[in-house]
């Protein structure tokens, strides 16, 4: 099921892709052959926008109150279980994701970000990093406080690679953590 909706969404980032440069993609090509489009278009588009790269700040504030359990604000990241979390929250550290991991999370959903629709990690442990992206979604939590909660659309390796099943479970219990990522307007809760 994961690898059918990782498909799906390579599919759909590949078409955006290739709408930009206003080309059609050939779906007799096999799957390897797609991919590597896929790598193609990522890197080109990547290449074009490093020339004018100006750094901007995504102010998920404007959700409301922010709440990151486990945040260490002098470091920007946070530590879950053997896991070090870094919230990409720049236009530059989506980018330089981006191009260092060699995959379109920049080039596809930095305007997501910027919308306030989509949240991206840089997930690292011991043995393994990774990218995981997160549509806001909205919600009530347990307080019955209407909030906007992440909900994972997909977390790829270097070069678009999956990930493994234990990234797969720090991943999902990282989105299960109740308290760890809450927008909600109610700003006089407190952080633990």
């Amino acid at each position: 099921d994961g690898d059918i909706h990782a498909r799906n969404s390579d599919n759909i980032d590949l078409i955006r892709q290739a709408n930009i440069f206003e080309e059609k993609i050939n779906w007799a090509w096999s799957k390897s052959r797609l991919a590597q489009e896929h790598q193609n278009y990522t890197e080109k588009l990547m290449k074009m926008e490093v020339e004018s790269l100006e750094d901007e700040y995504i102010d998920y504030s404007l959700l409301g109150y922010f709440h990151m359990h486990y945040l260490d604000t002098t470091a920007n990241c946070f530590k879950f279980g053997d896991a070090v979390v870094t919230p990409l929250v720049t236009k530059k550290q989506l980018f330089w994701e981006g191009s260092r991991m060699s995959h379109c999370i920049y080039t596809n959903y930095y305007e997501r970000c910027t919308r306030l629709e989509y949240m991206v990690f840089n997930i690292k442990t011991p043995t393994e990093e990774c990218t995981a992206g997160f549509y806001i979604r909205q919600g009530t939590d347990n307080m019955f406080i209407e909030s906007k909660f992440l909900h994972l659309d997909q977390a790829r390796t270097k070069r678009n690679g999956i990930p493994s099943s234990g990234m797969d479970d720090i991943i999902r219990k990282l989105q299960l953590q109740e308290k760890l990522f809450i927008f909600t307007n109610n700003q006089n809760q407190k952080q633990d």
